[in-house]
């Protein structure tokens, strides 16, 4: 994995439409009405694409189902067919962004790679998930804040989940003494969790700046080499 490329990473998971839509559908089947499942699938896209489109332009908050059905030339009693409300609707884009992230990581077995090998893998594989579902990572951070409570403790909880991740990693490697010691591990899992942020957040500058996908992950591993290298230690023990 640490020498992975995103060509690469693409090749062995499937995070085309079909196979995302596809899982939320099987993941809320019993959230949504006995429906065909091909034409659920499809007009469970159409929904959630003109909810991350509208949600971009003027906010999810202040979007209307009345608005979506507009978008989607769906009745509003299609839609409830479909998403039950608009609240659900959030709670389930932000349950299967966790879902599809967290599988891709348990299938790399991240927990038994060394602390240095683990953490740069953290680090690459978060920017490659993000870049293959960038309208899901995006909607879940900025519409995190201004969801119902209950929608918002999952956001901060799935944030959370790989900070600690990186954290534990951390920890593990100055405890082997491949990491700083002075080094604030919880603290350091917050900034990386930071840089992370910006790849799905501000993709339009790293676009204008011709920053690759697979140049980020690369520099946020970098960063970690330096930041992270202990005394007289060799940075590039972080691949």
């Amino acid at each position: 994995m640490n020498h992975c490329s995103y060509a690469q990473f693409c090749r062995r998971h499937d995070l085309s439409a079909t196979a995302v839509y596809t899982a939320f559908y099987e993941n809320n089947r019993q959230r949504i009405p006995a429906l065909r499942e091909h034409s659920a699938i499809v007009c469970l896209r159409r929904i959630i694409e003109a909810s991350f489109q509208i949600s971009n332009r003027s906010g999810f908050q202040g979007m209307g189902l009345r608005d979506l059905s507009r978008a989607v030339g769906m009745s509003i009693g299609s839609l409830y067919r479909y998403i039950g409300s608009k609240d659900l609707l959030a709670q389930m884009i932000l349950e299967h962004t966790q879902f599809l992230a967290q599988t891709i990581l348990g299938q790399h077995a991240i927990s038994q790679l060394a602390p240095s090998a683990r953490l740069a893998a953290l680090l690459r594989l978060h920017v490659y998930v993000s870049e293959s579902l960038q309208a899901w990572f995006y909607f879940s951070y900025m519409e995190a804040k201004v969801l119902p409570p209950a929608q918002r403790r999952e956001a901060v909880r799935g944030e959370r989940a790989t900070e600690d991740l990186l954290h534990t990693a951390i920890q593990a490697g100055q405890a082997l003494g491949d990491f700083a010691p002075q080094r604030d591990a919880r603290l350091t899992a917050a900034m990386l969790k930071g840089l992370l942020q910006d790849w799905y957040l501000k993709r339009g500058k790293y676009r204008h700046r011709a920053v690759s996908v697979d140049d980020y992950a690369q520099t946020a591993i970098d960063w970690a080499h330096c930041f992270l290298a202990p005394p007289g230690g060799d940075p590039s023990q972080i691949t």
